[in-house]
């Protein structure tokens, strides 16, 4: 039962990436598209690293639901959808539930084998007085410290190179792929876990460490070099 779950989840969390990604070069995509142009990431690098937007558009992401035949039990399972405070609502968009990604640039997190496992959630407007990351709580498919953000694109790279760039933040990862150094990856969180040193020797044990130049960024290079 637990595969058949894991499986019905992939499958709907696959869906779900399109999903947004349709979303970042549709009509409601506009300003997702206008931050990574400022920022340099191409059409091809977007399309590469799955990048979508998430608008937070409660009756059109029902109408995916009924079109990719998804029920709302797996999409609570992978913590997109939360429920409402004061139960379920019939006659309201998603019955009164939330979606925990709105107005956000959304960086699937992919694994070695090309599946998404989980999804972090930039928002664009730094202003606001919210999280600038949000990332997919743990679910039967994710585990934030058992996850390298760029491994699959990061995966053949690294073995023709001789090496594996550890970086700090996924806009780094995707910049350097951008400029040719495609074997990079980011850890998710300010110093690696053993399950993630394990995963970067997996992908190479020559590992070069290109974090912010700033304290913080000092402080995560020390905390990812693990005896």
């Amino acid at each position: 039962r637990q595969k058949s779950l894991k499986l019905r989840l992939l499958n709907a969390q696959d869906k779900l990436t399109a999903y947004y990604s349709d979303q970042l070069f549709g009509d409601q995509g506009g300003r997702a598209r206008s931050y990574l142009q400022g920022r340099g990431v191409s059409v091809r690098s977007a399309k590469a690293f799955r990048l979508g937007w998430a608008s937070g558009d409660k009756a059109a992401f029902e109408r995916f639901m009924e079109d990719r035949e998804i029920s709302a039990d797996d999409l609570m399972h992978l913590g997109v959808l939360l429920p409402p405070d004061e139960g379920w609502r019939p006659r309201e968009p998603l019955q009164g539930g939330y979606l925990r990604f709105r107005q956000r640039l959304m960086f699937p997190v992919v694994d070695l084998r090309g599946e998404v496992m989980g999804y972090s959630g930039r928002i664009l407007d730094s202003s606001k007085k919210t999280a600038k990351y949000v990332n997919s709580p743990e679910t039967p498919l994710f585990t934030k410290g058992d996850q390298l953000y760029g491994a699959y694109t990061a995966r053949t790279a690294a073995r023709k190179s001789g090496r594996i760039v550890l970086c700090e933040g996924n806009v780094d990862v995707i910049m350097l792929w951008e400029h040719g150094y495609e074997g990079t990856v980011a850890a998710m969180g300010t110093a690696l876990t053993p399950n993630q040193v394990r995963l970067v020797k997996r992908l190479n044990k020559s590992v070069v460490c290109v974090m912010d130049g700033d304290e913080a960024g000092t402080k995560a290079a020390f905390g990812s070099l693990l005896p």
